[in-house]
């Protein structure tokens, strides 16, 4: 039986970091199936699923714990399955753009979070407006709603958002 183990590693960005997690996968005979990494502020953030078999998979997380980089930290949640979609979900592809201020996530994940949305994915990021210089917030998600949620009533309250945070909003593509 394979177990699957989630890992959430940073360490100050340097070449070879993912390569010292990847070998300690292979020695104990697991499979790096999925992942994401950026760089912060100097920094490597990575999180990774990989699969091992059970009867390795404590050895595994044990010698994770001891690569030695400098600054290397890891966490490890070891599950046994992987947990599908709710089943009478709807996804959607949600995107924000506009000035940066303080507050903008916060408002719009409390909103999605009391519709019973689930982030599955997300990423943001700051970037100078060509001609200003102005800092532009940007983001990007992908989410769940029950599928009962109604989309009218979504796009209402994201075009109420939009006015109050002084954004544009996209859902799936079009504008909000």
């Amino acid at each position: 039986m394979k177990r699957n183990l989630i890992l959430t590693f940073t360490c100050p960005d340097r070449p070879g970091i993912v390569e010292a997690v990847a070998r300690q996968v292979n020695l104990f005979g697991g499979n790096w199936e999925e992942s994401r990494s950026a760089r912060l502020c100097g920094d490597f953030a990575g999180i990774a699923r990989v699969t091992v078999a059970e009867e390795t998979h404590q050895a595994l997380i044990e010698a994770l714990q001891r690569i030695d980089l400098p600054e290397f930290s890891i966490q490890v949640k070891s599950t046994n399955s992987l947990a599908p979609l709710i089943d009478g979900t709807s996804t959607f592809q949600l995107a924000c753009s506009g000035a940066d201020h303080e507050g903008i996530v916060t408002q719009i994940a409390s909103y999605l979070s009391r519709c019973g949305a689930n982030l599955l994915e997300m990423e943001t990021s700051i970037e100078p407006a060509p001609t200003t210089g102005t800092p532009i917030f940007t983001m990007h998600c992908e989410l769940s709603l029950p599928s009962g949620f109604p989309r009218e009533e979504l796009v209402a309250r994201l075009r109420e958002l939009e006015t109050e945070l002084d954004v544009d909003l996209t859902l799936d593509g079009s504008a909000v």
